[in-house]
């Protein structure tokens, strides 16, 4: 069972509509930071060697260089990290959200309301490491959140999601019929 909503959500308030309650608030798998580990560990090596090496050739100032090359890699390492920790997906009643930016935020969304086509996506890396990708195809727009990618425990966000979009999550009903989205509006081909 997917746990409440327990992070702060001071910050996500300033995004809902009036009468939208958090459902859920999860972080992209932390499995988005591979690439920048491995940059790490790269220049983490790089460093050790120029640093090794300066011993032999000390007009060059390898050990500097080197330093500069761990101190860049350590750079980009954290600057990732920030943007995950910061990158928050948010599941409302209403609408799926992704919040992401350290210094411009970003904002994206897309009303479950309009979510006409759902795919969900489980690599074999993703199924042994306990993440995935689900997609939301909304009618007529190709803006917006389009993929939930790298998220924990997929199988219960996406049945989650499921409930939401069919009806049967707590979206409260709609009391006046002509308020109901019947979706698209028909095309006349002459």
């Amino acid at each position: 069972m997917l746990p409440p909503p327990t992070a702060r959500t001071g910050d996500i308030q300033k995004y809902l509509a009036l009468g939208e309650s958090v459902i859920l608030i999860l972080r992209r798998h932390s499995m988005v930071l591979d690439a920048a580990i491995g940059i790490w560990l790269g220049t983490l090596g790089a460093g050790v060697a120029l640093g090794l090496a300066s011993s032999h050739q000390p007009h060059w100032h390898l050990g500097v260089i080197g330093g500069w090359i761990v101190l860049a890699g350590a750079g980009l390492l954290a600057w990732k990290t920030g943007g995950w920790w910061v990158a928050r997906y948010v599941i409302t009643n209403e609408r799926v959200l992704l919040i992401e930016g350290l210094i411009s935020r970003r904002v994206r969304a897309v009303p479950l309301s309009k979510v006409t086509h759902t795919d969900y996506r489980r690599t074999l890396s993703g199924r042994l490491l306990g993440y995935g990708t689900i997609s939301l195809d909304s009618a007529g727009t190709h803006d917006g959140l389009r993929e939930l990618t790298t998220i924990p425990r997929p199988d219960e966000v996406y049945r989650l999601i499921m409930s939401l979009v069919s009806g049967s999550g707590s979206r409260p009903a709609v009391e006046d019929a002509s308020l109901v989205d019947t979706g698209p509006m028909p095309r006349l081909l002459l």
